[in-house]
């Protein structure tokens, strides 16, 4: 589902780097954003507003760090505050360190 959970005993800092790639599934340009998640609760601070280009891809790396403890997820969501507009995420990519 494009998620990671922490399975470790101890709470650990992390770097979390997530590489999308995605586009608008219109031929117009809309404001959209990508958001870290953690347990399903966006991340305060981590949002990240874009403008796409009609339906052209747009890929954007966000790298965010976060306190996990046992069975913490971690996600990334995309979605538009102005517009119904759907977005089609071609690739995530979700690294922690």
């Amino acid at each position: 589902d494009g998620s990671i959970v922490y399975t470790g005993q101890d709470d650990v800092f992390i770097n979390l780097d997530a590489l999308v790639s995605f586009a608008p599934d219109t031929g117009s340009s809309i404001d959209l954003f990508l958001q870290f998640l953690k347990n399903d609760l966006r991340v305060d601070g981590s949002k990240f507003n874009v403008v796409t280009e009609s339906s052209q891809d747009s890929t954007v790396n966000l790298q965010w760090g976060l306190t996990l403890s046992k069975n913490d997820k971690i996600a990334v969501a995309t979605g538009n505050d102005t517009d119904t507009a759907d977005i089609v995420v071609s690739q995530l990519i979700l690294r922690a360190s």
